[in-house]
């Protein structure tokens, strides 16, 4: 594959890299774990390299570009693969090629995608994740999204 999708739960995502460090070499990687230290109340604990993405990025090396996306998609509503997308997904990474990549395919499944920067910016879309979590539960609901207006 060109394009490694890393589901696995924060925290094992680290050791997981770590192991697949040197088959992933040269192929996109998206990250789509948010380091939650509690479910309720949703909080995100940043690990030291500012956000998971920075961190897999870390392990993985320069010779490894990583994306940051489907952070702020509840996975109930990706699981539902015939359902609709009506979030908008944010997409970030140093590499802009693999950044259009994986913009494209957010596209290819019916999603609108927005280039919100650098790898940095990953940190404030797992700090959006806690939040998006935390409405789902205070409307007890499993699926609510973010949209942004005027783009």
């Amino acid at each position: 594959a060109e394009v490694v999708v890393l589901t696995i739960p924060h925290p094992h995502e680290y050791d997981t890299a770590k192991a697949l460090a040197a088959p992933l070499r040269g192929k996109t990687v998206v990250d789509v774990s948010v380091p939650l230290t509690n479910y309720k109340p949703p909080e995100a604990e940043l690990p030291p390299e500012g956000s998971a993405a920075e961190a897999v990025q870390a392990i993985l090396g320069n010779g490894t570009p990583v994306v940051a996306a489907f952070k702020t998609t509840s996975s109930v509503v990706l699981e539902e693969v015939e359902r609709e997308l009506v979030s908008d997904e944010l997409v970030c990474s140093d590499d802009q090629d693999a950044k259009a990549v994986v913009m494209g395919l957010v596209e290819a499944i019916g999603a609108r995608a927005l280039d919100a920067g650098r790898l940095r910016n990953a940190r404030a879309m797992e700090l959006m994740t806690a939040v998006l979590i935390g409405l789902d539960q205070r409307y007890k609901k499993r699926d609510i999204g973010f949209r942004f207006t005027n783009v």
